[in-house]
């Protein structure tokens, strides 16, 4: 009996133990695959009240390409957890989401900030390739409560090193040593713009209460006037013409850094932080250049078509807005690696100046643009289950286009989808430029320029470019044509219902892009 049974058990074991190997094979793949790759377990376990989310995926990577691609959907992973706290400061500033007193509200709308250079402190990043399926997976996500707390120490950081320079700047004053009170009060411009980025966010994540931002307002107000009362004794801050203005922005720049030694890209100027430009904005654009040239020394580049890999080592943008009865114009040097702040210089002109010379400052259609856009951000927080991106021949930022110039359209996406393009016209009329258009597998994350150019013509003032995608066909809209053109009959409601009408639908992903471009007459 034992002879039998030895036999026995010896056969058996080999197929036990391959049983066995394989059981454990098949457990140790299933774990391999995190939660994050599906999409209800994602948004269950990294809810967005408590976490900033970037997630991409692409299929058909075959294991020779698994590595690039997946080094390409984490940065657009990053980019999209980005996106994600400008369409929430977008939201804040269009509708107030966070219930903002009216004086906070006017404060944060006026700030200014870098998307590229956000301190996402405890940012973790994961990649995940299913060989079987041949996809790739990437995902960037942080705490909010770690990004806020971040902040607030560059907040308090930045605050404390103001209070001292604003001593050391009495005590030059007091000296006579005019020369390093300006040097000292230019260099606070600087402070000034880091502290509003940082409460900006702080703002965005939605964890500080209103009572604690407005304590550390009251503080950059208060310590911004003292600055410039000192600026008014040392110079004549107040200036009267354009040139002016450009004249003292450049010089400043020159003062904090110098010689530039640098390439440096000018963009329009913005009203506020709405991303609208307007006929005041190519003025100044023009009078800064020709400053920046011949008072800064400045080498301004001017790239006569946008790509994605022109990369100035500088980059000067700016806001102004209505400060009683003039404009305040604030101007930043950044560096475009990184979205640092350099150098920063603010200035002031006379409304009356641009009365004398009939320049506008906003577009006529200023407050019509600024209701559509409060419907436009109502749901977009909702409309981003994947990576999308639009740009022109001019960039995506400060886009002011002339008449007579050329429009022209790009777009680029990490997901299989068709997509839907809609131009909204300054006199309120849109023009559906792509419908259903196919993007497939093998054509993801590559440039797709649109067969259409658009000539700048009147009626002028702001319009909107819109890219909606999903993984499902749009429903039809009502459309007529006309001058070779489709025009869309619904209105914005009934539109964007339409176009974002599969959202609910199981296992349909979308995703939303918009520019917003101003159009000017010739003066």
């Amino acid at each position: 009996m034992k002879q039998n049974l030895i036999p026995l058990k010896t056969m058996h074991v080999p197929k036990l133990l391959s049983t066995f190997v394989l059981v454990l094979t098949s457990l140790s793949l299933f774990a391999q695959e995190p939660f994050w790759t599906d999409y209800a377990r994602r948004k269950a376990k990294l809810p967005e009240s408590r976490y900033l989310v970037g997630f991409s995926s692409q299929a058909q990577v075959s294991a020779a390409r698994k590595e690039d691609a997946m080094e390409a959907l984490l940065e657009m992973a990053k980019k999209q957890l980005v996106e994600s706290v400008q369409v929430t400061v977008k939201s804040i500033s269009t509708m107030n989401i966070e219930n903002l007193d009216s004086k906070t509200l006017e404060y944060f709308k006026q700030s200014s900030v870098s998307y590229s250079n956000l301190n996402i402190s405890g940012l973790k990043t994961e990649t995940y390739y299913d060989a079987k399926k041949q996809e790739a997976f990437a995902i960037a996500y942080a705490r909010r409560s770690e990004v806020t707390e971040n902040y607030r120490q560059t907040l308090l950081k930045n605050l404390h090193t103001l209070e001292s320079s604003l001593k050391e700047i009495g005590r030059y004053f007091t000296e006579e040593n005019q020369e390093m009170a300006i040097k000292t009060c230019f260099g606070s411009q600087t402070l000034f713009r880091e502290i509003e980025e940082a409460q900006t966010i702080i703002i965005a994540m939605g964890q500080t209460s209103q009572e604690e931002i407005k304590a550390s307002i009251e503080k950059y107000h208060l310590y911004q006037t003292q600055v410039n009362q000192y600026l008014t004794q040392l110079t004549s801050y107040e200036k009267l013409t354009l040139n002016e203005v450009a004249f003292y922005i450049s010089a400043g720049f020159k003062a904090q850094i110098g010689r530039p030694v640098a390439s440096t890209q000018l963009y329009n100027f913005t009203y506020e932080n709405t991303q609208v430009g307007s006929e005041f904005s190519q003025r100044l654009s023009l009078a800064l250049e020709q400053k920046l040239i011949q008072e800064g020394e400045f080498e301004i580049v001017k790239p006569t078509e946008y790509s994605e890999n022109f990369k100035p080592l500088h980059l000067i943008t700016g806001t102004y807005w209505k400060e009683a009865n003039r404009l305040k114009i604030v101007a930043i040097l950044r560096n475009a690696r990184n979205g640092k702040a350099i150098a920063s210089m603010e200035g002031y002109l006379p409304l009356q100046w641009l009365t004398q010379n009939q320049v506008d400052y906003v577009p006529e259609n200023f407050q019509q643009a600024q209701q559509e856009e409060k419907t436009f951000v109502e749901e977009a927080t909702k409309h981003q289950d994947f990576y999308i991106d639009m740009w022109t021949n001019k960039g995506k930022d400060g886009l002011v286009f002339s008449e007579g110039e050329l429009l022209k359209i790009s777009v680029n996406t990490n997901e299989s989808c068709y997509l839907r393009v809609i131009y909204h016209l300054a006199d309120g009329s849109r023009v559906l430029l792509l419908d259903n258009y196919y993007i497939a597998d093998a054509h993801t994350n590559t440039t797709y320029t649109l067969p259409h150019e658009f000539e700048c013509a009147a009626p002028f003032g702001v319009e909107t470019l819109q890219v909606n995608a999903q993984t499902r066909k749009f429903k039809p809209l009502e459309v007529e044509e006309e001058y070779g053109y489709v025009f869309i009959q619904n209105d914005l409601e009934s539109l964007l219902e339409n176009t974002r009408g599969f959202v609910k639908v199981k296992k349909v992903k979308t995703a939303e892009k918009r520019l917003t471009i101003t159009t000017v007459g010739h003066n």
